[in-house]
């Protein structure tokens, strides 16, 4: 018999969720249970978080959980997570899970907008979702470059043409020791750009101490030399991060963006070229990022990145 019961954030329940997490999404970077409680410890008490388990004989088989998403906030608002065991699935839990976390978001929130995800590569994860009401909004793509394959010679000139158009690339360590106001020049760049991003959801803008604890010694993952800011007459214009631990295998690519006025001059591709000697330069082997719009995707594809897996987007409306 199947029980639904509620996460109750004792360090024996954090550790049930990051086993069953690493099984189910084999693919994802494994998760940790001393980062996931520090994760948890930083969220807003106004943005609703709840998980809860499936168990079956007192064995937890499968999760689910809804949470506000604080770039995308709005109280009726919610994004949503159900997951089953392989040897457990098409046995209605999943099911199950859904109608209680869908009972629980409209009874207790009134709930009206519901998103959540899959990959491509689970055609039983897409009917499962279609099948509760979902549909299809945006798709975006996980890139994968091996540097090894990385050819730099089919790019000579980018930086010849970056002068020409009196542009400069300079990295967030270069730019804070010149400018106190760089690193708040850069959370106004950043958060215009995210606005040009693909999504169903109009961006929330974030609060700058919210969006400065991400780029601050105290985030581990945050490198200012793999940062790259490109300026023209003082002006900041485009961006590109790299973030990740340079001692690891791998580093993953933020955001990239330029200022709409600045496009179409090669810019983008500038920035990420910086981010690519950087990775070079250390040895870092792999590099991944997420394609959210098809030009984004054909620059990534140009650079020499192969699509890993396609993520699907899906809404209901309640």
């Amino acid at each position: 018999m199947t029980q639904i019961r509620e996460f109750d954030g004792t360090p024996s329940d954090y550790e049930t969720l990051v086993n069953l997490h690493n099984q189910l999404w084999e693919d994802k970077d494994p998760l940790e249970s001393n980062q996931l409680m520090k994760d948890d410890e930083k969220r807003k008490s106004e943005h609703i978080f709840r998980r809860f388990f499936a168990d079956v004989n007192g064995q937890a088989v499968g999760y689910g959980e809804f949470n506000h998403n604080a770039r995308r906030h709005h109280p009726q608002r919610f994004w949503v997570t159900v997951a089953v065991m392989d040897t457990h699935r098409k046995q209605g839990i999943g099911q199950h899970l859904f109608d209680t976390l869908l009972a629980i978001m409209q009874t207790d929130y009134h709930a009206n907008e519901l998103h959540t995800r899959t990959t491509e590569s689970r055609p039983d994860g897409i009917r499962f979702l279609e099948k509760c009401g979902f549909r299809e909004v945006k798709r975006q793509w996980e890139n994968h470059l091996s540097l090894q394959d990385f050819d730099e010679s089919l790019f000579n000139g980018f930086d010849r043409q970056m002068d020409s158009l009196g542009i400069t690339i300079k990295n967030l360590s270069e730019l804070m020791a010149q400018d106190d106001d760089a690193l708040y020049k850069v959370y106004e760049l950043h958060q215009l750009l995210t606005r040009d991003v693909p999504n169903p959801v109009q961006q929330t803008k974030a609060d700058y101490d919210s969006w400065r604890e991400g780029y601050s010694s105290d985030y581990a993952d945050f490198l200012p030399d793999s940062n790259f800011i490109a300026y023209h007459d003082n002006e900041y214009i485009g961006l590109t991060s790299f973030w990740g631990n340079p001692s690891a295998d791998k580093l993953y690519v933020g955001l990239t963006g330029v200022k709409r006025d600045y496009r179409r001059n090669g810019i983008a591709t500038a920035l990420k070229l910086r981010g690519l000697e950087f990775a070079k330069v250390f040895g870092i082997p792999q590099l991944i990022t997420f394609s959210h719009s098809n030009a984004m995707l054909q620059l990534n594809l140009k650079l020499g990145f192969k699509i890993h897996a396609t993520d699907i987007l899906f809404m209901q409306t309640l």
